[in-house]
């Protein structure tokens, strides 16, 4: 690889950021080096893009709290998605407070050495505000069905919890459409009247069209309203974050909705279960 031209950067943190870019690169990011946009406080030491998500990452020796804070007032302020990572070579240890406080902040903590980079604290998606359901207070058994989502959020990778969450929805509203069927609580009456689905057939719908079954239930109870309700709000999110997550209407829209999204799925499941 080229070594790149650095103009505000230390000589002797030259060659770990060149190792970062590699890094970068070779999970499809495109990089720049010293890249200045308007409104930015600093000049990071590399701006690095892919999909909709912006990495502005700070290479250094030292953790420099007020310089790292305004980059986190800054990307709270953008309307897309900034994270903001600090890159430290391997010599260097952050303490247990220092990392506590820039987990605290919403940003990233990246090692380097020589074989390589190793990610301490993954950043978060700055602008995004989003508080889920505290996770000590959910039942075990949700617990344990959103166990995976939540991890997701935590390491800022919101999309995928939100994929995760809706596909656990999903199947748990199945499971619970196939039991009060057998039952015979549940009695389905479509526009040409009674209909009868056996378990194979549901386990086929896709969740518009489970929905829309929910639907046809015939003296709902509130539970059952309420899994129709939120299988409709979510379902056109659900349909773009796993088919068309890549475009930018989609991320707009999924971006103002994803929080309300997740609290009718949590709150769904717990009537479920």
């Amino acid at each position: 690889m080229a070594r790149r031209t650095y103009q505000t950067l230390a000589p002797e943190l030259e060659e770990y950021a060149d190792r970062v870019i590699q890094d970068l690169e070779n999970h499809g990011y495109k990089v720049q080096v010293e890249r200045i946009e308007l409104g930015f406080p600093h000049t990071p030491t590399l701006l690095a893009k892919r999909d909709r998500t912006t990495l502005i990452i700070e290479v250094d020796s030292t953790i420099k709290f007020d310089r790292l804070d305004a980059w986190t007032r800054y990307g709270k302020s953008c309307s897309h998605d900034v994270r903001i990572i600090i890159y430290l070579p391997d010599s260097v240890q952050a303490s247990p407070k220092d990392q506590e406080q820039i987990r605290t902040k919403g940003l990233g903590l990246t090692t380097i050495s020589k074989s390589g980079t190793t990610q301490v604290i993954a950043p978060i998606d700055l602008p995004l505000n989003i508080a889920l359901p505290d996770r000590a207070s959910l039942p075990k058994k949700l617990k344990a069905l959103l166990g995976a989502t939540y991890d997701h959020f935590d390491q800022g990778s919101w999309r995928d919890g939100f994929e995760d969450a809706s596909r656990v929805l999903e199947i748990q509203s199945r499971r619970y459409l196939k039991h009060w069927m057998r039952t015979g609580r549940i009695q389905l009456i479509s526009s040409k009247g009674p209909r009868k689905l056996t378990g194979s057939e549901i386990e086929k719908l896709p969740m518009g069209a489970l929905a829309k079954t929910f639907r046809e239930i015939a003296a709902k109870n509130g539970t059952d309203s309420q899994i129709e309700k939120t299988l409709e709000a979510i379902n056109q999110d659900r349909v773009s974050v796993v088919h068309h997550r890549h475009k930018k209407r989609t991320e707009t829209r999924l971006r103002s909705n994803v929080g309300r999204n997740m609290w009718a799925i949590v709150e769904a499941l717990k009537l479920i279960i």
